[in-house]
């Protein structure tokens, strides 16, 4: 059973290495708590995409309407920014969408339509993606926006529920343990993944009722208790978590260290302790380091090398005006 660290943990770990005791009156655990999550989401969000390695890297897709030319950018995605954009036909196969600037909108509006060899490409509008030419035809059209996922808010282990046993059906979920009060009756829930970057499994499910150690859901939010037994459930423990929330932040373990370091910090900062500001300070830095050299590269033995585009290697993509077949 792999060993995973909780919020609770790193509160622990960064009140230690400051000698700032639990009851302290300084600085409550939630508001460290809200120390650490601001630092995830910006200095090793940072680290995490800078590396190129798909980290947080999710998917959404959604059908082409006719006449509709805005889409709304997924909620969740990190600094309303997006990976890629793409669209599928209706065999399945997956074309690039070219950016354009928003001062090139108009050479785009003068007769052109979505025809099976395109062209189309798009531009951003404020939150949406506005794709162009405005498409014409939409039954053998799907639009694929990839991005990166704006990470779960921490949140304290109090406020969770734990559950090591595969849920004995779509809306029931056996708990380890007495319901906490923040996922109980009518609450809108994440369950959070027990190991490897603590992704949310099953997102907005809406709790019915919950009594002792038992959650039942909504009929029409039901999860999957085969994919959950999938991963192994018996050796994990998986959490459940109020919408967007999650008790095990979700980073590489080489990165454990940094963010640790990262809030006791943020807590010297917060508290005016200078020296000790400085010191976690340039303990970051090392840890920073030490994590970077294992994150990268991801994959040893594949080497990335530079593949051009358009040459016969890349047959099936855009070329010019047209798509080659």
């Amino acid at each position: 059973m792999p060993y995973v660290k909780t919020t609770d943990d790193l509160l622990a770990e960064a009140r230690g290495g400051v000698a700032a005791p639990s009851a302290n009156g300084l600085i409550s655990p939630s508001e460290l708590l809200s120390f650490a999550d601001s630092d995830m989401r910006t200095e090793l969000a940072q680290i995490l995409i800078g590396t190129r390695s798909e980290y947080w890297l999710t998917d959404y897709t959604t059908p082409v309407v006719a006449s509709q030319s805005t889409y709304r950018l997924p909620d969740r995605a990190l600094g309303m920014g997006l990976r890629d954009v793409t669209v599928l036909d209706s065999g399945g196969r997956e074309y690039n969408c070219t950016q354009i600037p928003a001062d090139q909108r108009y050479l785009w509006s003068h007769g052109q339509s979505w025809g099976e060899s395109g062209p189309f490409v798009f531009t951003f509008e404020n939150g949406s993606v506005t794709l162009l030419p405005t498409p014409a035809q939409s039954s053998q059209w799907t639009l694929r926006m990839r991005y990166y996922a704006e990470p779960s808010t921490l949140d304290l282990l109090e406020n969770c529920s734990a559950f090591s046993n595969t849920p004995p059906s779509p809306t029931q979920i056996a708990l380890d343990d007495t319901v906490s009060p923040a996922t109980g009756n009518n609450a809108v829930i994440d369950i959070i993944y027990g190991a490897g970057m603590h992704e949310v499994m099953f997102t907005e499910r809406l709790v019915n009722s919950a009594v002792g150690t038992t959650i039942i859901l909504q009929g029409d939010t039901p999860i999957v208790p085969e994919d959950v037994a999938g991963n192994d459930v018996s050796s994990l423990t998986h959490y459940v978590a109020r919408l967007g929330r999650t008790p095990l932040p979700p980073i590489p373990m080489t990165l454990w260290p940094a963010l640790v370091a990262l809030t006791r910090r943020s807590y010297c900062e917060a508290i005016g302790d200078m020296r000790g500001m400085e010191a976690a300070s340039a303990m970051y830095e090392r840890k920073r380091a030490a994590a970077l050299s294992l994150l990268q590269p991801r994959v040893d033995g594949e080497v990335r090398r530079p593949v051009p585009l358009f040459t016969p290697l890349r047959g099936g993509r855009y070329r010019g005006r047209g798509w080659a077949r």
